[in-house]
């Protein structure tokens, strides 16, 4: 997509109005030079055609800016870049701007304010992160010895686990850490940039921003207080975020001058602390300053007003002859306390050194009261520290007597819930036993059914098997009763056949006439006879037909009749 033509255009006249203005004030007897970089710069603007080719010129055309002028090209670099690049790129520009105006609180609510409007993510939060750090450092500085006591109680107080959020949390220490810095930088701060690289090491940040500030604060303080290890130790941390934000930059054909001003303290740090070096450390720090300050005009222009590196490089190879004028010229211009003392140890050393008895003399007779001033600013500084700790155990022993308090309120609570609990105990017990005695006696019963049951089983089996052998009597006698009835009809039959035949020659008998009176008689009377039994047998014929037919005897005069249904 082509760069739009109305942005460049303002992008070059606000350029040209500036390097204008800035050319000749920033870069001293590089004038030459510069301007001639910087019309490369314009003219190469003036021909490019995209996006990236422009907005890569004008980060170039920035790091030639003096600081004076940059803010105002940043200005215009970051409406550039959210432009085109969207908030990716502008977040890093606002990074930049914050540099500008990291003394300038209003300008950094303003900063921060827009970083709030651009989509979440944790590049942005990282980036409020870093403007708030910054902002937090200018309060710190604007406090009163008395307020910044009170403050610093007052955050050393809060519970850092209660606070949920880790940039919040990082950002409550950071506070701490700036506030107690202004007033002290004894072992309150010590403790305090304990927790936060522990904070720092638990989350580590996608950015290079807040990694480079923390490095470069705990380098000047370890550096401020003689702790030279612990000094070169956070200043190699400190080059090795330099070198992954220089690399990035440079993916992109891209410069940030304020990287090479961390690398020019990184390395005077360091030379600074040369007992915790080695002498080939030194030689190729000292070398790779020199670099830079050749390369940028600033830079040796800073270097060449203190000449802190020759001074440091000297005493590490030990060339004090020619370090002593240049500790004595540091020395008319360092104000700082704490650098005069170290310069004038130095100076002391070097002169004892090269047999300069004079010099070694006039330098202790002004190391002496400026030792003492020191060790009184230590005494307050120690006198400040044992304040904010009264303050603190003075915090601490009310919340330890709120909290005694509400742990004896507590207790009296527990102590109730406790009688309340023995009670609901007791009760669950009483309850527990009754319930205890009920099913035992819900077994027993259960016990005495299950008995119950058993028997009625067996009864039940018992008369199961007692109607299987009445039914089975029952068919037996319906079968015997059957061939009684066939038995009795048959007999029936057959007797009352033969009856019949016997009657029917009885008769005949009885009816004969031609039979003498006698015999007649005699045939007669049997014929009576036989007739006579043969009633009888038909009668009971009859009664056995009649008991084939179920027919059931009566009593008649005490003996048995039977009284059939017909005279068949």
């Amino acid at each position: 997509m082509n760069f739009p033509r109305r942005l460049l255009i303002t992008a070059i006249i606000a350029l040209q109005a500036l390097t204008s203005m800035a050319i000749g004030r920033g870069f001293g007897s590089d004038l030459s030079s510069a301007e001639g970089v910087l019309q490369q710069h314009l003219d190469s603007l003036s021909l490019a055609t995209t996006a990236s080719d422009s907005i890569d010129i004008i980060y170039g055309m920035f790091d030639m800016l003096p600081p004076d002028r940059r803010p105002a090209m940043g200005h215009e670099l970051y409406r550039l870049i959210k432009a085109e690049e969207g908030y990716e790129g502008a977040l890093g520009v606002l990074r930049l701007l914050t540099l500008i105006y990291k003394d300038n609180s209003e300008a950094l609510n303003a900063i921060i304010h827009e970083m709030r409007g651009m989509p979440e993510s944790d590049e942005l939060q990282e980036s409020i992160l870093f403007a708030r750090i910054y902002l937090a450092a200018n309060q710190a500085r604007g406090e009163s010895p008395e307020s910044l006591r009170e403050k610093i109680t007052a955050l050393i107080t809060v519970d850092q686990n209660h606070i949920s959020d880790h940039y919040e949390r990082l950002l409550h220490m950071f506070t701490v850490c700036m506030y107690v810095r202004e007033m002290t930088h004894g072992p309150l701060l010590a403790e305090n940039l304990r927790y936060l690289n522990r904070e720092l090491r638990h989350r580590p940040l996608s950015t290079y921003a807040i990694r480079r500030q923390y490095a470069d604060m705990k380098a000047q303080i370890f550096t401020e207080n003689d702790e030279a290890a612990d000094a070169v130790e956070a200043d190699r941390e400190l080059l090795a975020v330099i070198n992954g934000m220089d690399s990035e930059y440079r993916a992109r054909e891209r410069r940030h001058l304020a990287l090479h001003w961390f690398r020019y303290r990184a390395y005077t740090r360091m030379l600074r602390n040369f007992d915790a070096i080695s002498d080939e450390e030194a030689r190729r720090y000292y070398a790779e300053l020199n670099a830079l300050a050749d390369s940028l005009p600033e830079v040796r222009a800073v270097y060449n007003s203190f000449r802190y590196p020759d001074i440091f490089y000297l005493l590490k190879t030990g060339n004090h002859a020619a370090a002593l004028p240049l500790l004595k010229k540091a020395l008319t211009t360092e104000s700082d306390i704490s650098r005069r003392r170290f310069l004038l140890r130095q100076l002391i050393d070097a002169a004892r050194q090269t047999g300069d008895d004079a010099l070694a003399l006039a330098s202790v007779t002004e190391y002496n009261p400026l030792l003492e001033n020191y060790i009184q600013q230590k005494i307050k500084e120690s006198e400040q520290e044992i304040t904010v700790s009264h303050n603190l155990a003075s915090v601490r022993k009310q919340a330890l007597e709120n909290e005694l308090e509400m742990r004896r309120e507590k207790g009296h609570r527990r102590n109730i819930a406790l009688i309340c609990s023995a009670i609901a105990l007791a009760l669950a017990l009483a309850a527990l036993i009754q319930l205890n005695i009920m099913i035992n006696r819900c077994r027993h019963t259960e016990s005495q059914l299950r008995n119950t049951n058993s028997h009625l089983t067996q009864r039940r089996n018992i008369l199961k098997n007692s109607t299987d052998e009445m039914l089975q009597a029952v068919n037996e006698a319906e079968k015997a009763q059957r061939d009684k009835t066939t038995f009795i009809r048959y007999i029936s039959s057959t007797i009352s056949l033969s009856l019949s035949s016997i009657m029917e020659y009885a008769h005949k008998i009885i009816n004969a006439s031609d039979q003498d009176e006698t015999c007649r008689r005699i045939l007669h009377r049997f014929a009576e006879v036989i007739e006579d039994n043969s009633e009888h047998l038909r009668r009971s014929a009859r009664h056995l037909k009649a008991l084939s037919h179920g027919e059931e005897f009566r009593q008649n005069g005490g003996k048995e009749t039977f009284k059939p249904d017909s005279d068949k």
